[in-house]
């Protein structure tokens, strides 16, 4: 599986009870790595869209194969924050 650790869910959005979810756009290299991530959804916070958008910029992905070769590519990423209970 891709190398995801979670995002960061920003303390004032916890101390506030934001939540949401982000759906983020990336495109992919050929050996996984994001070169632009975007987003298509906003949580309707920006802090938390920029936490998301932060995360999503250091993980890593299993490129695409097709006949056997990587190759770049898209794939939208769903990123949810959650206010604990």
């Amino acid at each position: 599986s891709a190398q995801c650790p979670p995002p960061k869910y920003p303390r004032r959005a916890q101390r506030l009870r934001w939540h949401g979810s982000t759906m983020l756009l990336v495109d992919v290299d050929a050996r996984g790595n994001p070169v632009k991530v975007s987003i298509r959804t906003s949580s309707g916070y920006e802090i938390l869209d920029n936490a998301a958008v932060k995360a999503v910029e250091q993980w890593h992905f299993h490129p695409q194969n097709r006949n056997g070769v990587a190759e770049a590519g898209q794939l939208l990423v769903p990123i949810r924050f959650e206010a604990p209970n």
